[in-house]
């Protein structure tokens, strides 16, 4: 956890989201004054709707957060998303009409408007919330599609907009009905992911697990859910010899570059790489101890691990740095002796695994 501003505040000078927050912020209604009312200024005001894409990553976040009622978070996240829509259609079909002359406001759909003895001529004299409001009452019966026939199109490009905002509006209808149906039918992934979760924190606090243990095992779920990677089951259905051909594609280039395995047949390999499996561990894991007997061998496709030699009195020090390409745990494996030294990962890491027997194996036929 960082809490130094000014580390906090590089970082964030360094990202890509600095710059656009920056534009974002600068007073355009003011200049758009300044440079005598020229559209072109106006519309660099759309530069903000960039900043729009912060509100559905706190949202994802309120998803996977299980302290929150799921079912609360996804109705709130669905009316958002309707509420965005229709205002900023109700938007657009103000601008149309305040784009035509004052003169021409009648060949408008709010200037020609004549709601019982309402008149809306002169609309832009009436007060400005009366506006909206008659602007989101037309776009939301028009997202609907159940308009009553009181507000309607009058000119073209209104018509335009109309067939291109109803067109859109069978997307929207149905991503809304669908995730309602998927909100009481259940089984969307992000609620597997809040369910799992439940579960292992009524079995860490059932066990009463410490905190460093829980911490690594929520991380671990999470990185399952955020990176969805290999999931043996998904292969299940599929063939062997597919699966060895698969296999050969995704960790053969990686496998070749081990140092260990320099020299060996291309036979070889592949007998190695149709028996690997591929893991994720985010950084501080430890996943292998010294001292520990070891029945697994890794190979690093990407990020940086530590070996670690801890002495009798409990001193840590740092023995080798490993990095993509290395392997570790062979010297237990080969030699039959105790893990000689402690294996944490500093950055998120990638790892290829596979076990002793099959390894051994392996070189009996391969010897």
């Amino acid at each position: 956890m960082v809490d130094q501003p000014s580390l906090i505040a590089r970082r964030y000078m360094k990202s890509g989201f600095f710059f656009i927050d920056l534009i974002s912020c600068f007073p355009w209604d003011y200049l758009y004054k300044v440079f005598g009312r020229k559209e072109e200024v106006r519309y660099l005001l759309w530069i903000r709707l960039f900043r729009a894409r912060k509100v559905t990553t706190f949202f994802q976040k309120m998803e996977k957060d299980i302290r929150i009622n799921y079912l609360f978070t996804r109705i709130v996240k669905l009316i958002v998303v309707e509420l965005y829509c229709t205002h900023t259609a109700a938007c657009i079909f103000y601008y149309l009409a305040t784009t035509l002359p004052a003169s021409r406001e009648g060949y408008t759909w709010i200037g020609s408007l004549q709601l019982g003895d309402y008149s809306y001529s002169h609309f832009r004299d009436i007060d400005i919330w009366k506006r909206y409001l008659t602007s989101l009452y037309f776009a939301i019966v028009t997202m609907a599609t159940v308009g009553y026939g009181d507000i309607h199109a009058v000119n073209l490009r209104e018509m335009v907009f109309v067939m291109i905002y109803v067109s859109f509006d069978m997307i929207l209808g149905a991503y809304l009905i669908g995730n309602m149906t998927a909100l009481i039918v259940k089984g969307s992934k992000t609620e597997r992911f809040r369910d799992k979760m439940k579960d292992l924190i009524k079995y860490m606090n059932r066990n009463r697990l410490e905190k460093d243990i829980r911490d690594q095992i929520k991380g671990h779920v999470r990185l399952q859910y955020e990176s969805s990677y290999t999931d043996a089951s998904v292969l299940q259905d599929i063939p062997v010899s597919i699966r060895a051909k698969i296999s050969q594609s995704l960790y053969r280039p990686d496998i070749e570059k081990v140092p260990l395995f320099k020299g060996c047949s291309s036979e070889f390999i592949n007998q190695i790489v149709i028996r690997l499996h591929e893991e994720f561990f985010l950084p501080g894991e430890v996943i292998v101890e010294q001292g520990n007997a070891i029945d697994q061998l890794y190979f690093i496709c990407y990020g940086v691990l530590e070996g670690v030699g801890i002495g009798e009195d409990g001193s840590e020090e740092t023995v080798l740095r490993m990095e993509p390409n290395c392997s570790f745990g062979e010297i237990a494996v080969l030699c039959n002796i105790p893990q000689p030294y402690t294996v944490r990962v500093c950055e998120l890491c990638r790892l290829l695994r596979i076990d002793k027997q099959s390894f051994t194996n392996i070189l009996e036929i391969f010897f």
